[in-house]
C-alpha cells in the first residue's frame, strides 16, 4: 500500500506579538499530526507498504517533512510555491505531486488546519483526484482493499483509492525520539518547483493580510452560598447561559 499523507507549515496566531508572523511562529499543524500518525499506523505489518510526506509551500515548509519523516513517514515531496496559498491552489499542487509520483492507494490529511480552518483541502483534493474521500474520522482499519472508518458515530467502508481527513479522535500522535529525528535527515526528499508542474492558479482566491494574535475573551465568576447552592447555581448557568448541558 502506498500512502501520502498531505502536511502543512501553519501559523499560529496564538504565538503572535504585535501581528508579526515569525519563522518560531509556524510548525507541522497538529490536526495533521494525527493524519500522519493514523499512515504509519495504516502501514505497520503491511508488505511493501510506503508513506509519503508532501507539503506545499515556501522554503521553510521543509521543516514539517521532516518531523513527519521523524515519525515513520518513508520520504517527502516539497512542492514549492512562493505565492500566497489558498485552498484551490494547495489542493491543485497537491494532486499533480501525487500523480507526478506515481500516485497511491490512499492520501489522508488533517482535517483542518489550525490557520484558516477551512476544512477544504480534503474535498478538492478527492475531486481532483476523482476519488472518494471520508472527513474527520476517528477510527481507522484496512483489509482487502477496502478502508473501515468511524466518521461521526457512523461507520463507512471506503474503497481504494481515497483520500481521508483525520480528526484528533484517531489517535494520539506519538513524539519522535532523538535517533528518529536524526534518521530524518537522512530519508530523500524531493523538491518540485510549482511553476515546472504547471499548477493552474485560480481565478479567484483568498490571501491572508494579516495574522492577529488570539484574544482571550474569559472571566472568572464566583459563585456564593453553600457547595449545594454553588453546584445548582453553576449547573444552571452551564445549562442556560453556555448552554453545554
Amino acid at each position: 500500500m502506498k500512502t501520502y499523507v498531505c502536511i502543512k507549515h501553519a501559523a499560529d496566531s496564538a504565538t503572535l506579538a504585535d501581528g508579526r508572523l515569525e519563522e518560531r511562529d509556524r510548525y507541522l499543524n497538529p490536526y495533521d499530526l494525527h493524519a500522519v500518525q493514523g499512515a504509519v499506523d495504516l502501514a505497520a505489518g503491511l508488505e511493501d507498504a510506503e508513506v509519503v510526506a508532501v507539503t506545499v509551500g515556501g522554503s521553510e515548509a521543509s521543516s514539517a517533512l521532516e518531523r513527519a519523516m521523524a515519525m515513520g513517514a518513508d520520504r517527502g515531496v516539497h512542492v514549492v510555491v512562493e505565492r500566497p496559498l489558498d485552498a484551490i491552489l494547495t489542493a491543485r499542487a497537491l494532486a499533480a505531486a501525487v500523480r507526478r509520483d506515481g500516485g497511491g492507494d490512499v492520501v489522508l490529511t488533517g482535517c483542518k488546519s489550525v490557520d484558516s480552518q477551512g476544512s477544504q483541502v480534503p474535498y478538492r483534493l478527492a475531486a481532483l483526484l476523482g476519488w472518494q474521500v471520508a472527513n474527520d474520522v476517528s477510527s481507522l482499519a484496512y483489509e482487502d482493499g477496502v478502508l473501515t472508518v468511524g466518521c461521526e458515530g457512523e461507520t463507512l467502508r471506503v474503497e481504494l483509492p481515497c483520500v481521508v481527513s483525520a480528526g484528533k479522535a484517531l489517535n494520539k500522535p506519538r513524539d519522535p525520539t532523538l535517533p528518529q529525528l536524526l534518521k530524518a535527515r537522512r530519508k530523500g526528499v524531493e523538491t518540485l518547483d510549482g511553476d515546472v508542474l504547471g499548477i493552474e492558479p485560480p481565478e479567484g482566491g483568498t490571501e491572508v493580510l494579516e495574522l492577529r494574535p488570539a484574544v482571550g475573551r474569559r472571566r472568572g465568576v464566583i459563585l456564593a452560598g453553600d457547595p449545594e447552592e454553588a453546584v445548582a447555581e453553576l449547573v444552571r448557568r452551564l445549562r442556560e447561559e453556555a448552554r453545554v448541558l
